[in-house]
């Protein structure tokens, strides 16, 4: 179940954001996680929208779903540039890569 909402995120995002990165992070990217509260995703995709705007828009199309959807969007230039501690390079380091251009 869990893999197949994974899927259907990843196929929704890639349509909306034509991302270069998609990453599945925090526990939903730990398979030994029992049953993950919800799915982390990080988009690596060029954009001109406004950082604040993104997770909103990013996150729209799954407020139905049955488990919370977290979506981050970045530019590639933001995520070359993120500090070694920052949670997106965090997320980049060990999270799990889902799409990769």
């Amino acid at each position: 179940m869990r893999e197949r909402l994974i899927a259907r995120v990843v196929a929704v995002l890639q349509e909306a954001w034509m991302p270069e990165r998609i990453v599945l992070f925090g526990s939903s990217a730990n398979p030994r996680a029992a049953r993950p509260r919800d799915i982390d995703i990080l988009v690596i995709a060029p954009t001109d929208i406004p950082r604040p705007l993104r997770r909103r828009i990013a996150e729209a199309p799954f407020a139905a779903f049955p488990v919370k959807v977290d979506v981050l969007v970045f530019t590639p230039h933001e995520a070359r540039n993120a500090l070694p501690a920052s949670l997106v390079a965090t997320a980049l380091k060990h999270g799990r890569e889902l799409l990769l251009r």
